[in-house]
């Protein structure tokens, strides 16, 4: 809470490269790799989308 823009995006694409990692690490056929990867490209996105919202109202209590 009281985080930047920048640091909580910045923390945003950390957690988001922290799954991608583990998507990789665990690997299986490229079609379950492709759709494990748009789920999270999804959540991410979804998450995003709502932080901005939260945002927007000034809402730093929702904040991570």
């Amino acid at each position: 809470m009281g985080e930047t823009k920048e640091a909580m995006m910045d923390k945003t694409c950390k957690i988001y490269n922290e799954f991608l990692e583990l998507i990789e690490r665990y690997p299986t056929d490229k079609e379950i790799v492709e759709k494990r990867k748009a789920q999270l490209d999804k959540y991410m996105q979804e998450f995003v989308n709502e932080i901005s919202e939260l945002i927007a109202k000034g809402d730093s209590t929702q904040l991570y």
